[in-house]
C-alpha cells in the first residue's frame, strides 16, 4: 500500500500548496471517507476541465494543476491523488479506453482515480467535471463514473497505478496547448484474448501488472466465525495447505458446515474464496446491496475473468502468495437470506442451457504470504488441455 501514499514527480503531494489545500479540505473532519468525498468534489467542481471551458494551458503535475486551476482528465486525477495522499488516504490512478468519435474509429485513454476506503476497498471515482451529459458522483460502494462503456472496444484498463502511465505523461508534457494535445491524445492498444492468454503464460513476475494490465486485489476480508458476510480488513495472511490465518474456513479438511455434515474428512478445496468486483457492479446496477465481503469472499478482484479460468490456474498475489484455483463456488440459500432474489441473480444459463454459477471461485493455498488491497495478481495457466471449472 505504501506506493499509493508516496509523493512522486507527478503526484507531488509534498508541495506546500498541495499540503495546504489538503489540510483545508480535511479541516474539522475525522472520517476518511468524508475527507475523500470533499477532495473529490473539490477537484471535480473547482478545477476546470480544459476542453469544457475552452482553456489552452496543458498541465501535468498535481502542483501545476492546482496553480493553474485547470487540466484534462488525466491532470485532474493527478491532483486528486495528491490531495488524498496528503491526507493519508491511499489513492491510485486508473484508466478507461473510450471512443473519441461516433463511429468508433478513434480511441483515447480517459483518466480517473481509485480510492482505498474503509469497509469498501478500492472505489473508483471520476473527477473530470460534470456537465449536462456527465454526472459523476461519490456514492460508495456504487460507482457513478462520468462515462459508461458503449462498445466492445471501449474497456476499463485493468490495474491500479501508483504513478501515471508513461504515455499519459509524454502527451501532457510534449504539447503546450489544448488544441495540440487534442490531436495527440494518449491511447493504449489492447491485446486480443489470445495474446492476453499468451501474456499470462509468459509474463515475468518482476514486471508488474502496472505495465501489462493484469488483475488487482480491490479488498480482502476475513471472519473468525461462520457468518455469511465477512468484514473488510487491511491484510490477510495465507498458510500453505490450510487457508487464511484466523478465518473460520482455515483447515486441511473441509470447514464449511454443509460439507462437514456430509464427510468431515474431505480435503478442503475451499480454503480461499474469490469474487470479481465486476459481479458487484452488475448486482449493484440491479439494485442489490453488495460490496466487498458481503457475499462472503476473502479476496475481491478486478480485471480478471475469474469464471473463465481453468482448474489448476495459479494466481500469484502480491509478493509471495499463490492460490491454486480448484473450482466454482456453489451459490446457496444464504444469498437470499442476505437479500431476497440474490441467489437467482448469481445464476444464469448459457446458449446451450447449461447452468452458470457467477458467485466466485474457490482455491487452495500453495505459497504463503500476506495479501492487501491494491496487490497485483499475476496469472499462470496450467498445461493444456485445460479443464473448465466445476463446483467444489
Amino acid at each position: 500500500m505504501n506506493s499509493f501514499l508516496q509523493s512522486t514527480g507527478v503526484i507531488d503531494w509534498q508541495h506546500p500548496d498541495i499540503k495546504a489545500r489538503a489540510r483545508a479540505l480535511a479541516m474539522g473532519c475525522d472520517d476518511l471517507s468524508a475527507v475523500a468525498r470533499r477532495c473529490f468534489e473539490w477537484v471535480r467542481d473547482e478545477i476546470k476541465h480544459s476542453l469544457d471551458h475552452g482553456l489552452q494551458p496543458v498541465t501535468c503535475s498535481a502542483s501545476e494543476v492546482l496553480k493553474v486551476g485547470s487540466g484534462f482528465c488525466y491532470a485532474k486525477s493527478h491532483l486528486l491523488a495528491a490531495l488524498l495522499r496528503a491526507n493519508g488516504i491511499p489513492a491510485a490512478l486508473c484508466y478507461q479506453r473510450l471512443s473519441c468519435n461516433d463511429d468508433g474509429t478513434v480511441f483515447c485513454l480517459h483518466g480517473l482515480n481509485a480510492i482505498q476506503l474503509p469497509d469498501v476497498g478500492w472505489y473508483r471515482v471520476d473527477a473530470r467535471g460534470n456537465r449536462a451529459d456527465v454526472d459523476a458522483q461519490f456514492t460508495p460502494p456504487l460507482e457513478r463514473l462520468a462515462f459508461q462503456l458503449n462498445s466492445t472496444r471501449e474497456v476499463d484498463i485493468p490495474g491500479l497505478f501508483a504513478d501515471p502511465l508513461p504515455v499519459v505523461v509524454a502527451a501532457l508534457t510534449s504539447h503546450s496547448t489544448a488544441d495540440e494535445l487534442c490531436k495527440h491524445l494518449p491511447d493504449l492498444e489492447l491485446s486480443t484474448t489470445n495474446r492476453l492468454e499468451e501474456t499470462m503464460r509468459t509474463v515475468d513476475s518482476s514486471q508488474p501488472w502496472r505495465s501489462l494490465g493484469m488483475g488487482i486485489v480491490t479488498a480482502v476480508c476475513r471472519g473468525a466465525t461462520h457468518s455469511f458476510s465477512k468484514p473488510v480488513v487491511d491484510e490477510i495472511r495465507l498458510i500453505v495447505g490450510l487457508g487464511i490465518a484466523g478465518h473460520a474456513h482455515c483447515g486441511a479438511t473441509v470447514q464449511h458446515r454443509s460439507r462437514v455434515a456430509v464427510d468431515p474428512q474431505q480435503p478442503n478445496l475451499r480454503q480461499v474464496h474469490l469474487i470479481h468486483a465486476e459481479l458487484h457492479d452488475e448486482l449493484q446496477a440491479a439494485g442489490f446491496r453488495v460490496s466487498p465481503g458481503t457475499m462472503g469472499e476473502n479476496i475481491t478482484t478486478r480485471g480478471i475473468e475469474l469464471l473463465a479460468l481453468p482448474a489448476g490456474t495459479a494466481l500469484h498475489v502480491g509478493d509471495q502468495a499463490v492460490v491454486e484455483v480448484t473450482g466454482l463456488r456453489n451459490p446457496c440459500a444464504q444469498l437470499d437470506a442476505y437479500q431476497d432474489g440474490l441467489m437467482a441473480a448469481v445464476l444464469d444459463r448459457d446458449a446451450q442451457g447449461q447452468l452458470i454459477r457467477k458467485a466466485g471461485i474457490m482455491g487452495v493455498v500453495r505459497c504463503e504470504g500476506a495479501i492487501r488491497g491494491g496487490d497485483p495478481i499475476r496469472i499462470v495457466l496450467p498445461s493444456s488441455p485445460h479443464r473448465p471449472l466445476d463446483r467444489v
